[in-house]
C-alpha cells in the first residue's frame, strides 16, 4: 500500500514544500517533487488522486501571480504541472482540498414524478434511515465512492427503510437506478 502527500515546508527550494510517497510494506519515503515559487510554492490541503491515475491539489503561495496553483503531477513520467494560476480576478491563494466530480450526472435535479430519496442522518455513523417521498414503484439504490466505482447495492421495496453501511469512513454519493434524470446527491459517513 501506497500513500501519496505533501509538505507545506521542506524541499530543496528554501522550504517551499514537497510532494512524497510512503510505501507501507517496505516502510519507505520517497520525496517525488520540491515545489518552488515560480509554479506554486507552500501547498496547503490534502494531494488528490484523481481517477485519471494523477496527483492533484492547490498551492497558496507562488506561480505566476505569486497567488497560489493548482496542479497536476504525473506520476508514471513524474511531471508537474501548473493547470491554473491563481489571480485576484478569478481567486488565489487556495485553502482546500479539491474534490474530483465527473460531470456524468447532474447533482440535485430530481424527477418529482419518480422516488425522491433521501438518507438521514448525513453524516452518518453507519446506521441509516432511508426515505422514499412519491414511491412509485421499486429502484435500486447505488452507492458510489469519490472516484465513481459502485460500492454498494440497495434494493428498495417500500418508503421506508433502515439499515447499517459496512463502509470505511468517507464521502459518497447515491442514485436511483430506476430515475430517468439520474441524480447524484452526497453521503458522509464518518
Amino acid at each position: 500500500m501506497e500513500f501519496y502527500g505533501c509538505t507545506s515546508q521542506g524541499g530543496v527550494n528554501n522550504n517551499k514544500g514537497v510532494i512524497f510517497k510512503y510505501q507501507i510494506s517496505n516502510n519507505t519515503y520517497t520525496k517525488l517533487y520540491d515545489f518552488d515559487t515560480p509554479t506554486g510554492a507552500s501547498p496547503w490541503g490534502n494531494v488528490m488522486m484523481a481517477s485519471d491515475g494523477n496527483l492533484y491539489g492547490c498551492t497558496n503561495s507562488g506561480g505566476t501571480n505569486s497567488l497560489g496553483v493548482i496542479y497536476k503531477f504525473n506520476l508514471t513520467t513524474n511531471t508537474y504541472t501548473v493547470i491554473y494560476n491563481g489571480s485576484f480576478a478569478t481567486g488565489g491563494i487556495p485553502y482546500a482540498d479539491l474534490i474530483e466530480y465527473s460531470g456524468a450526472t447532474p447533482v440535485n435535479e430530481i424527477d418529482k414524478k419518480e422516488n425522491v430519496i433521501s438518507i438521514f442522518p448525513n453524516p452518518s455513523q453507519g446506521s441509516i434511515n432511508i426515505q422514499v417521498n412519491n414511491f412509485t414503484k421499486p429502484t435500486t439504490l447505488i452507492l458510489t465512492n469519490v472516484l465513481g466505482q459502485e460500492v454498494m447495492q440497495i434494493p428498495i421495496t417500500s418508503s421506508a427503510l433502515k439499515m447499517n453501511l459496512d463502509l470505511p469512513a468517507g464521502l459518497y454519493f447515491y442514485s436511483a437506478a430506476s430515475s430517468s434524470s439520474r441524480s447524484a446527491i452526497r453521503l458522509v459517513v464518518e
